[in-house]
Parts: structure tokens; sequence; C-alpha cells
């Protein structure tokens, strides 16, 4: 299943968003993708840098990986969002990732 996943400051977990039909359809502290990009609306980046208040703009999008995320093997690099800084997702070497196999989202950080 193809889903957008963000994380939902409200909550303080993250939000799974069907792609097809863009509703939530849960909420969890961790999810693994698969087949993932790094979408951020350049729109609504805007908006937040204009009116200084959060919205949802920037989310990962991929498949669903069922497993405990023992068999995945390491995760190398973490990575962050910051839309006043940037129009991406970056790894803290300043590197833009714009797509990857596979993503872990864990509490409120990403791996890839």
């Amino acid at each position: 299943m193809r889903v957008q996943v963000y994380y939902n400051l409200h909550k303080k977990v993250w939000s799974v968003k069907d792609k097809s039909t863009q509703r939530v359809i849960g909420h969890c502290d961790e999810i693994y993708l698969q087949n993932c990009k790094f979408i951020v609306r350049e729109g609504g980046r805007q908006r937040v840098i204009r009116e200084k208040s959060k919205n949802v703009h920037a989310f990962v999008e991929g498949d669903i990986l069922i497993t405990d995320g023992d068999n995945i093997g390491n995760f190398f690099a973490k990575l962050s969002y910051n839309p006043y800084k940037r129009g991406a997702f970056v790894t803290n070497t300043g590197i833009e990732i714009h797509k990857a196999n596979t993503v872990k989202l864990k509490n409120r950080e990403v791996f890839i």
C-alpha cells in the first residue's frame, strides 16, 4: 500500500495517510517504508516561512514494509528537514536526499 507519512505535532506520533484516498489510516511510533520519495510541497513551505506557522507540507511517500526492523540491516544516515533553511530533506552533512530504498521513521527521527 502506498502511503504518505508525516510527523503529527499534536499527537506526537507519525500519521500514515493512504496516498490514493488522502485519508489518515493510522498513527504509529515507528514505521518502515520502501521505494521512498521525500516530498516537500514548496507552496506549503513558503506559507510556513511567510506566516511562521507550521502546516503539513513535507512527508515521506513509500510502500509500507511489514517488519520488526531486525532483518533490514543498518541505516547509515539520519535525515532532517527545516523549512526555514532548505526545501529538501538533508543528511547531517548537508546532502539533499530525494529518494531512498528503505526508510525507518521512529520517534521523531528519519533514517535511511
